[in-house]
């Protein structure tokens, strides 16, 4: 088993070397501790800044969702949707305009909708319209009036 280190600091120890860490047996136990204290994880699998700031998760919208595993401020860039290009409408497709689609191949394909989302689109970047809670779902606008039920 590997051993992961969680940085138990306030965010400006964060560069500094001696402050508290805490070891804990497993990743998930790092991410729960992560979760409880907004700690930061050392040798993180997932070095892409998208993965340290989002999580999928079983969502009460619709099956899976997209959650902040920190506190997101207004305007901070989420991550890129990526996928090869869409050449018709489906699962996890997301159209830039009338002409440019991707299907979905990273963890954004289970972004769900809201009325009030608190992300949005500019092309395939996904960036905060608010802040957005720790362990908030983070949701953007369909743009199609047949999902306004939600």
């Amino acid at each position: 088993m590997r051993i992961w280190t969680a940085l138990t600091r306030p965010r400006r120890w964060r560069n500094s070397l001696n402050a508290p860490q805490v070891y804990v047996g497993s990743f998930t136990d790092a991410r729960r501790l992560c979760t409880i204290t907004g700690a930061a994880i050392l040798g993180d699998p997932d070095s892409d800044s998208m993965r340290t700031t989002l999580y999928v998760y079983e969502s009460v919208r619709h099956g899976k969702g997209v959650f902040a595993k920190r506190e997101i401020q207004s305007g901070e860039f989420l991550g890129e949707y990526k996928g090869p290009a869409a050449k018709r409408n489906g699962s996890h497709v997301l159209w830039a305009d009338d002409e440019h689609g991707r299907s979905g191949r990273n963890l954004l394909r289970y972004l769900n909708h809201s009325r009030r989302p608190n992300a949005e689109f500019d092309g395939f970047l996904l960036y905060a319209k608010r802040r957005i809670r720790c362990d908030e779902e983070v949701t953007f606008n369909y743009g199609d009036p047949s999902f306004d039920f939600y």
